[in-house]
């Protein structure tokens, strides 16, 4: 609903609408600032004087176990400084009483404390009896013998005091011969007029130190209230775990001690003499305080939990937020109790608001508001007299909604009357190309045949005058089935019926083809054919026969254009929208064209201009089809040229053309029941028939393989076409079946391959493929597929293949126009056929049950009943399953007429045995057949 105008827009909506609301909302939001700030800053200042204070107490733990360490070691290093003093005193040389005296103070000190002591002389050596006096807990209460060379600069307890003339104290050590335990030496030299005569020194269990870290941990733990919130450990000066609570990560039996560098902050424990760092261990967040203490260098690391250290100031995060919490809910409420009589008028316009848009507003809902003196009560008013206008407008708009319906309803029973009708004009115009194809073609196969018919009787009867004018009209109407093809192709292609079959070939190979065949037609001008095509160019998926078509074009037109020149083909790869694609650019130097007409180049029944029509020919659909194919497949034709020097055309197309632009040939098989090598194991026996099955499917090579297994037959596999040629000139298989859409070599290269080799040429070859519907391809029969006109060589070769002369040589024509059947009974009769001929599927079903022929010729479109319906009928029939039959039509198949030819063929299969057995029938009678011929 729009406002009306002078009413705030947007985000002003939601805000204040009065003076006085929005004076309470400023203050509101002004105390709550002031709370927030004050809040804020004091807890910012409790927190940083709470951080130092747990610092503080952090650092004095520390700095009380360094302090109450160093305190123990000096207490202890009284008894070396005695021992020190005494020798001095008496002399270089050990006096017997010293024996009594070192045997006294172990008696008197804890065992705890000291372990053993002794007096080492630097003047004797260490096998001395008198070189070191010795005595520990073990041998008391007699000396200890020392084992071991003292003087050896190794010894840290000798050689450090010996360096220093100080008090030492050594690493950690575990203590092997004696007490089995960890231990630290405090050693003091002997000194007797400012010479070095020895060490005195006293052997310290680090237990006794471990004891009093951990009293002075209790100490400070009992002044928190008795929380033990971590753990202290000590480092040796060269930085060794000395005591640790975890036993495992210091000195040991065979273990020299975890070094401190190797700990969480290592590097900042072992760089810095004090300090604090944080870290994420096992359980969580953890604090570190150190220090070192002064006399003993050792340091002393206090390990606490982040969560206990931190807990006042969690506290104090809470106490904070809530005083602030609580202060803000109290000038809430304030702010509230007086903005409410302020907005009460403003809700019960928006109640009213409400009920108008759902339609229930009721004029006498705003009575209270509009006596008010404020400016809700003008607010009202002016309300009140919107809403009467917004009702009326409502009722207008109303009316306008039905009339709209109404017309919406008329238009759109319009439409689909119109989109029925451009189907039916879709369906009309497709079934006239496919009526077009048949009516063209059927004449010019009459008249191509016809005029080779006397061609050829013109020869035997030496009328050479008649020849030239004979092969003219031959000519002239392999000529008008050319334009005839390209006037289909183009209406196909407008008509949305073009279909492509993607299948991948060596580029390389395709364009020698397409040189090949085309440089006779090149040279017929005096021209010069120069092909670069590189061999790494590899392979492309595309529909091969449109490219060819397409390089066929462009070549023919650039041989047709140019005279006593040059004409190149040069391919390479290119990238265009950032798909990797090849260009195909043909460069000829012929008579080039101007910008005038190169706008107009493309389009269908157009060329350059009415002199080159006349001059040079053509009907203009050549270019037209062939940019036409390339943009099927995702690509373009682009053109330059300059009058008088040449012209160059670009054909772009993708390497790899989209799946969902065509019906693409079957994918190369990743392995499965054929292997390539040929071979399967399981045959029957050696004198079995040897079937040779080529597919690239390894699925449909095992099914086969195993259904002629189990009839019987030895068989061999491949699942490549150019392997499948070797394995037959070397197998001699009495039958092959074999696949048509495979890589690299398709079925009819293969085919083609077979018939051309003599020593392969006579193994008969069962079709067990049809595009992707492999069952279409078993069931039908169909042994080839020819287009009218006919080449009579490849008939010829196709009764060679199906009907050998040792056969009964008799063929079924079964054809509506009496011109085709006249023309095929010649050809045939020519090649020692005996011919018999029906006008349409029902006669030429009574003539097959008559006359049992061993090759039927079949046109697809009669009256009566059509080559459908024929086949149909013919199947259903037990001999009619094995009979060969060579399709001869001119007519284009639909998409409907295959499915329609599918089913009424797999409706023959069904009838009481699977596909497979069907096809294993056909392939047993053909082997028959073909055993007969070797026989004879």
């Amino acid at each position: 609903m729009p406002l009306p105008s002078g009413q705030p827009r947007g985000l002003a909506r939601f805000g204040p609408k009065t003076i006085g609301t929005r004076l309470v909302v400023a203050i509101a939001l002004a105390g709550a600032l002031v709370i927030g700030g004050v809040s804020f800053t004091a807890f910012r200042a409790s927190r940083a004087a709470l951080i130092a204070q747990m610092n503080a107490e952090g650092f004095t733990e520390v700095q009380t176990a360094a302090t109450g360490i160093d305190e123990a070691i000096n207490r202890l290093a009284y008894v070396p400084r005695m021992l020190a003093a005494y020798q001095a005193g008496v002399g270089r040389e050990p006096r017997p009483q010293l024996e009594f005296i070192i045997r006294n103070l172990l008696r008197r000190i804890p065992a705890r404390e000291i372990y053993g002591t002794y007096i080492a002389f630097d003047a004797k050596p260490w096998y001395d009896p008198a070189g070191m006096i010795w005595m520990d807990r073990t041998s008391w209460p007699v000396l200890r013998r020392v084992d071991y060379d003292f003087h050896d600069p190794q010894r840290d307890w000798y050689e450090g005091v010996k360096r220093t003339h100080h008090l030492h104290i050594t690493e950690p050590y575990f203590d092997e011969t004696g007490s089995a335990s960890t231990m630290v030496s405090i050693t003091f030299p002997v000194i007797l007029e400012g010479d070095f005569i020895g060490v005195s020194g006293v052997d310290i269990p680090v237990s006794e130190i471990t004891d009093l870290m951990g009293a002075i941990h209790r100490r400070v733990t009992d002044r928190h209230g008795g929380k033990a919130n971590g753990y202290i450990y000590l480092a040796s000066r060269d930085g060794k775990l000395m005591v640790h609570p975890n036993d495992t990560l210091t000195v040991r039996e065979g273990f020299a001690g975890v070094a401190l560098a190797s700990l969480p902050q290592g590097g900042r424990l072992t760089g810095e003499k004090e300090g604090t760092a944080r870290y994420t261990g096992a359980e969580g967040d953890r604090i570190l305080y150190w220090t070192v203490a002064p006399d003993t260098g050792w340091k002393v690391v206090l390990d606490q939990s982040a969560a206990v250290v931190l807990a006042p100031i969690h506290t104090l995060e809470w106490r904070t937020g809530g005083i602030a919490v609580g202060g803000l809910v109290v000038l809430l409420a304030l702010v509230g109790l007086i903005s409410r009589g302020a907005i009460r008028p403003v809700v019960k316009l928006e109640h009213v608001a409400r009920a108008l848009q759902t339609g229930a507003f009721d004029p006498a809902s705003l009575d209270p508001l509009v006596g008010r003196r404020d400016e809700s009560g003008r607010l009202a008013v002016a309300f009140r007299g919107m809403a009467r206008e917004i009702r009326a407008r409502e009722e207008s708009q109303a009316e306008w909604n039905r009339n709209l319906e109404r017309t919406v309803a008329e238009r759109t029973s319009d439409l689909v009357a119109a989109r029925e009708a451009a189907e039916e004009a879709s369906r009309t115009k497709s079934t006239f190309l496919a009526n077009m194809s048949h009516e063209l073609r059927t004449p010019m196969n009459a008249i191509i045949g016809y005029s080779e018919m006397l061609i050829e009787e013109a020869e035997d009867l030496e009328q050479a005058s008649f020849i030239p004018d004979l092969k003219k009209i031959n000519g002239a109407g392999k000529h008008l089935l050319g334009l005839i093809n390209d006037i289909l192709d183009i209406s196909k292609i407008e008509a949305g019926k073009m279909t492509l079959y993607l299948e991948e070939f060596i580029v390389g190979a395709m364009v020698a083809e397409v040189g090949a065949t085309i440089r006779p037609l090149v040279e017929k001008n005096g021209n010069q054919l120069t092909i670069d095509c590189p061999d790494t160019l590899g392979a492309m998926r595309a529909d091969v026969t449109k490219v060819r078509q397409t390089l066929f074009n462009l070549l023919s037109n650039a041989a047709k254009f140019t005279h006593q020149g040059r004409i190149t083909l040069k391919v390479e790869r290119s990238e265009h929208g950032g798909v990797r694609c090849l260009s195909f650019s043909v460069t000829d130097t012929g008579i080039g064209m101007t910008s005038g007409q190169l706008a107009k180049l493309f389009q269908a029944f157009v060329q350059a201009d009415a002199s080159t029509t006349r001059k040079y020919g053509g009907t203009g659909l050549g270019l037209a089809i062939s940019r036409r194919f390339c943009v099927l497949m995702g690509g373009d034709i682009t053109v330059v040229s300059e009058p008088g020097r040449g012209t160059t055309f670009t054909a772009i197309l993708p390497v790899r053309v989209p799946e969902d632009m065509g019906a693409s040939a079957p994918p190369p098989a990743a392995g499965g029941a054929g292997d390539g090598s040929g071979a399967r194991p399981e045959m029957p026996g050696p004198d079995a028939p040897l079937i040779l099955v080529v597919d690239d499917d390894p699925t449909v090579v095992d099914l086969l393989s195993r259904n002629l297994v189990r009839e019987g037959y030895r068989v061999r596999t491949s699942l490549d076409g150019r392997e499948a040629l070797g394995l037959a000139r070397e197998l001699r298989p009495r039958l092959i079946t074999l696949d048509v859409m495979m890589p690299s070599m398709d079925g009819w290269s293969v085919l083609s391959a077979l018939k051309s080799d003599p020593a392969t040429h006579d193994i008969p070859v069962v079709m067990a493929s049809i595009v992707d519907d492999k069952q279409m391809g078993f069931s039908l029969g169909a042994a080839e597929y020819l287009t009218k006109p006919i080449d009579r060589e490849k008939l010829s070769a196709i009764l060679a293949r199906h009907a050998p002369h040792t056969t009964e040589r008799l063929a079924l024509v079964i054809d509506d126009q009496p011109d085709n059947r006249e023309m095929l009974r010649w050809t045939l009769e020519g090649q020692g056929w005996n011919v018999v001929e029906a006008d349409n599927g029902r006669t030429g079903l009574e003539q097959f049950e008559a006359r049992h022929p061993s090759l039927i010729l079949l046109d697809i479109m009669m009256p009566v009943m059509d080559g459908f319906e024929f086949l149909r009928e013919l199947r259903g029939q037990a001999a009619g399953r094995t009979v060969p039959v060579v399709v001869v039509t001119a007519k284009e198949l639909t998409t409907e007429e295959r499915n329609l030819l599918r089913a009424c063929v797999e409706n023959v299969v069904q009838k009481g045995q699977t596909s497979s057995e069907n096809l294993i029938d056909e392939i047993r009678a053909q082997v028959t057949a073909a055993s007969r011929g070797h026989a004879e």
